[in-house]
């Protein structure tokens, strides 16, 4: 779970009301919100801590209806499959630490429900569900902005912004520039399919069913002032195969990513900007790169556009059948990440009655 995401679930239920700091265990402080005797907060080990007087009736009911517990709600902490009947006191239990936003909307809507029973009131917080969690990825997407392409993000890098443009207007001064860039691009839409224009979605409502949806947005400092906003991640996940697509941005650098598993064989390929983390990187392995990993090749390959050089602290020009094998692996990748991403988020096209 990111904080972007925590916020926007107390958001939709209504719980958002931030009054104190709490302490963590590591010294770093968050926003306590507190709802009916519980304290709840995100822990900046990425999850939220829920503290208090847990019903364990709604222990009861989270562990008979998730028995599987996919979304990562942990008894104290603990493993995910530790019942409540061991953790509590015959009313309670302590606290919850929850790994996902699916996982901490289902206890909010399940314990909504326990106190409209204890008021022999209607239950209705389960049955929103649906419409909740909707509600929290539509506001997700917004504040995550995944429209912003590579181009436009490197125009706000004070660092990167001149070797970038001099790597793409390199590349569409040849016809094997023009044919890479186009294959780069369709792969970053095929990672991202916000970035496609042409793409026409199913409601968020429906495609929310087949894929996850996971992302955060943050300001980056440095020395204390502020240097960048809006950098921040999309990451998109099949819901039926765990396979994933990852979009991000950090301050002068982005990354499209593909992580892909078939027949227990694991399949990757990245396009990123990379810049030197530290005064041991070399100047060769800055810049626009390609990097694949598949179960084919010893270690990865690294081929960056901005000079035309296959490697990575020892690099050499690329040959044509490098450069023939790199075209091909994206075009590859490009099909794999619309598996993930457009097949299941695209509308669906409505069946002939007498196909």
């Amino acid at each position: 779970m990111t904080k972007l995401e925590f916020e926007e679930v107390l958001k939709a239920t209504d719980i958002y009301n931030p009054v104190e700091a709490a302490e963590e265990q590591h010294g770093s402080a968050e926003d306590i919100h507190w709802w009916n005797n519980m304290a709840i907060y995100f822990s900046h080990s990425d999850y939220t801590i829920v503290k208090g007087k847990i019903p364990l009736e709604v222990a009861n009911k989270i562990y008979e209806k998730y028995p599987d517990n996919h979304y990562g709600i942990r008894i104290e902490g603990g493993c995910s499959d530790w019942k409540p009947a061991d953790w509590t006191d015959g009313m309670y239990i302590s606290y919850y630490h929850i790994d996902t936003k699916e996982g901490l909307l289902v206890f909010i809507t399940e314990t909504k429900d326990y106190f409209l029973r204890k008021q022999n009131l209607p239950e209705t917080e389960v049955k929103e569900f649906d419409k909740l969690y909707a509600t929290v990825n539509r506001e997700l997407l917004k504040r995550v902005n995944p429209t912003i392409s590579p181009y436009d993000w490197m125009q706000g890098s004070i660092k990167n912004k001149e070797k970038y443009n001099e790597t793409v207007n390199r590349n569409e001064q040849s016809e094997v520039g023009k044919l890479f860039r186009t294959a780069i691009s369709n792969f970053d839409k095929a990672v991202n399919p916000f970035l496609d224009e042409t793409m026409e979605f199913d409601d968020i409502e429906n495609y929310i069913k087949r894929v996850y949806i996971k992302g955060n947005v943050r300001t980056e400092y440095i020395n204390g002032r502020k240097y960048r906003d809006n950098c921040g991640f999309l990451r998109i996940t099949n819901r039926d195969t765990g396979e994933d697509t990852y979009y991000g941005r950090t301050p002068d650098s982005f990354s499209f990513e593909l992580h892909r598993i078939s027949n227990d064989k694991c399949y990757g390929l990245r396009h990123i900007y990379r810049t030197p983390t530290s005064k041991h990187d070399t100047n060769q392995s800055e810049g626009e790169m390609i990097v694949i990993a598949t179960e084919s090749l010893d270690e990865a390959l690294k081929f960056n556009l901005s000079n035309g050089h296959v490697g990575d602290v020892k690099t050499r020009p690329a040959t044509l059948e490098e450069l023939a094998f790199i075209y091909n692996e994206i075009i590859k990748a490009t099909r794999y990440a619309e598996e993930i991403t457009k097949e299941k988020m695209q509308k669906m096209k409505e069946k002939n009655i007498n196909e």
